[in-house]
């Protein structure tokens, strides 16, 4: 299974960069923001493990990326790669077995339902 890639595109930018789970970069890279603000979103070594019967099986491992304030992202790759693991642990509809989400500065895992 190949790492997902991410595409991000800053609002009044066109330059895209990239960044997989295997080798995690920043995606909006801080010499392209502004502000020096903490980032909207912030994942750090974010991994998700489910149990397929007694064997895991690793679906995300050490993405570490940050989004600002006003910047867009793809999230683009092949079928079974983690993209929809990773959405719905952006959206809080799943939780990472490992790792750390911040959204605007506070850990996701805090917050209650």
């Amino acid at each position: 299974m190949k790492p997902f890639e991410l595409e991000v595109v800053s609002a009044g930018e066109r330059e895209s960069g990239r960044a997989t789970a295997s080798e995690p970069r920043s995606a909006g890279d801080q010499s392209r923001v502004t502000s020096h603000e903490s980032p909207l979103i912030a994942l750090k070594a974010l991994g998700k493990t489910y149990q397929s019967g007694d064997m895991p099986v690793e679906v995300l491992r050490g993405v570490t990326l940050a989004i600002h304030e006003g910047e867009f992202v793809a999230l683009m790759g092949q079928s079974g790669s983690g993209k929809t693991t990773l959405m719905n642990i952006l959206g809080c509809l799943d939780r990472p077995t490992t790792g750390q989400y911040l959204f605007a500065g506070r850990d996701v895992s805090d917050l209650t339902p």
